[in-house]
């Protein structure tokens, strides 16, 4: 896998964060929310919005608290990869019309659902605003996957991530309909990585 990815931190009300997550996951909430779009093997684009989390996982070396992602919303402009995103490993993926313009100085992205616009992003060279979290704090995914129409935790863990370019800049954010109280960072990255083929599944993990 391969993209292009505009990922912007930003802070938001912490109730509002802690609402976002199901349980079974803590919230970060003293941490910022993440959203990102980019274009994805060179033919398609994706944008979502994503909230730092932890669970602590009994079954691992004997109990241990792991460190990730939970996305709240997904949305894909490729039928393909939204089924298969959603079917395998439980990501809430959405089809949508998602757009994506690279120009030398800017990148512009949107994201129309059910003909509206839900998410934009203008991504502006140059600019100071690092993100600051590595993408390493943050490689596991949690999501609920349907099994037997039972939701189950269900976690990827990326690898071999390998990131060839990386910019800071300025942003123009309207992400999913959420406050923005306040822009940490922005990063627009070239970076490739291996998803595995099926994701770890705790089976007592369960949705209501």
């Amino acid at each position: 896998m391969e993209g292009k990815i505009v990922r912007v931190a930003f802070k938001t009300d912490k109730e509002l964060v802690r609402e976002m997550v199901p349980q079974h996951l803590k919230a970060n909430d003293e941490g910022p929310l993440y959203a990102f779009i980019g274009r994805f093997n060179s033919y398609y684009n994706q944008a979502a919005l994503e909230v730092p989390v932890s669970c602590f996982i009994p079954e691992l070396d004997n109990g241990r608290e792991v460190k990730g992602s939970f996305f709240r919303k997904w949305y894909d402009s490729n039928p393909e990869t939204a089924s298969y995103g959603e079917t395998v490993y439980g990501y809430p993926k959405q089809l949508a019309d998602v757009t994506y313009t690279e120009t030398q100085d800017s990148i512009e992205g949107a994201v129309n659902h059910k003909g509206k616009q839900v998410a934009r992003i203008k991504f502006l060279l140059p600019g100071e605003k690092e993100n600051p979290l590595s993408f390493d704090q943050y490689e596991h995914h949690f999501n609920f996957k349907s099994i037997e129409e039972i939701r189950r935790l269900a976690i990827i863990r990326w690898a071999d991530y390998k990131e060839h370019e990386r910019k800071s800049g300025e942003v123009e954010i309207e992400p999913f309909g959420i406050e923005v109280k306040k822009v940490i960072g922005v990063t627009y990255k070239i970076a490739q990585w291996v998803i595995p083929f099926d994701p770890t599944v705790y089976m007592k993990y369960t949705l209501d």
